[in-house]
């Protein structure tokens, strides 16, 4: 996509766009694995077919894309209809005469998403991933559980973006968060939290629960971890586990990170620019979004701070405060949005 702001505020429109078009005509939205932006134009690669896109939507290469011209989505206004693909994050780029960017809608994942590479590497990708999720302009409400990391990026949205120390934290968290989403699925009739999206019920608080793990899990708890996420792509959860060796329970898609900054997943057929977010541009975006924010936490949060870290298990944040005040547009040139004045750095790359 390149730097281009705009394209991200075209994103949003067009997916909300697309989102009440469907409800319109009473169809359900349809699970979207990845997006592609390829010069502005948006492909949404499907799970499975399913029928022709509401106009000005046309099919793509195949059943299992539908596509936007960029001209298209530049008549799109605003809607009141909740963002139907909150989940989607930028991995990289492909490079060639037409850049295209690769964004995964992390909680459509059937399984866990590894990410295997150096400790280094692999923590540049999770930052970047945390950073994105947490400020993208794209989604309304969301939770980001952070694990062996991230406890410093929290700052940048504190109703998103949650910290715990361990494996054992975490499973005790997403146990009680996969009974309570699959209870209230049942109960409200829905088989995924897609179908609370559009409709009658399209305004039903279905908002993701991503995880971020960098360590890798081991043992028993790996193969709790497995059994959580082979349920968890209807429950609108997603999970993104760091390994060293690369052989992970429940990984329904593999990726690797090189030195040279390649992001590979060979069952995929990818090989992209990888998007990251180094040591110190993390120190930089957290700075610029305290100073933004009035009223945010300069400090971390976590265990020892106070009523912060002793809050009740969390599960995930339904309120309208969801969305941050302040947020950034990390795709193409670095921008907060929500601040008193606008401030721009490089991209995160």
């Amino acid at each position: 996509m390149g730097a281009d702001p705009e394209g991200v505020r075209l994103l949003d429109l067009s997916l909300r766009g697309l989102a009440a078009s469907l409800a319109e005509e009473n169809r359900e939205l349809p699970t979207v694995y990845a997006a592609w932006l390829t010069n502005g134009d948006l492909h949404l690669q499907l799970a499975q077919p399913a029928g022709r896109p509401p106009a000005p939507w046309q099919l793509g290469q195949d059943q299992t894309f539908w596509v936007l011209a960029r001209t298209d989505a530049e008549r799109y206004e605003d809607v009141d209809t909740a963002a139907p693909y909150p989940g989607l994050v930028s991995l990289g780029t492909l490079g060639g005469p037409e850049e295209s960017r690769l964004l995964l809608n992390l909680e459509s994942v059937p399984g866990i998403v590894s990410l295997s590479g150096s400790e280094s590497d692999r923590a540049a990708v999770f930052a970047s991933v945390a950073a994105e999720l947490a400020t993208n302009g794209w989604s309304d409400r969301m939770t980001i559980t952070v694990v062996g990391f991230g406890q410093d990026l929290t700052p940048l949205a504190p109703n998103r973006l949650r910290h715990l120390e361990d494996v054992e934290a975490l499973l005790e968290t997403m146990e009680a968060e996969t009974r309570q989403r699959r209870g209230t699925l049942g109960a409200a009739g829905h088989d995924s939290v897609l179908t609370g999206r559009t409709g009658p019920a399209r305004h039903t608080r279905w908002a993701p629960h991503l995880v971020l793990l960098a360590a890798e899990p081991t043992g028993e708890d790996a193969v709790k971890l497995a059994e959580l996420a082979a349920d968890a792509a209807r429950l609108g959860i997603g999970y993104l586990v760091g390994t060293e060796s690369g052989d992970l329970p429940g990984a329904a898609w593999e990726m690797e990170i090189t030195r040279a900054g390649k992001l590979l997943a060979p069952l995929l057929g990818l090989e992209l620019q990888a998007q990251t977010l180094p040591e110190a541009q993390q120190r930089a975006i957290v700075r610029l979004f305290t100073a933004a924010d009035p009223e945010s936490d300069s400090g971390p949060t976590g265990p020892d701070d106070g009523p912060t870290g002793a809050a009740p298990p969390f599960l995930v944040d339904v309120t309208e405060q969801g969305r941050p005040a302040v947020y950034a547009r990390l795709v193409g040139t670095y921008e907060i949005i929500g601040a008193s004045t606008r401030r721009t750095a490089s991209a995160a790359r």
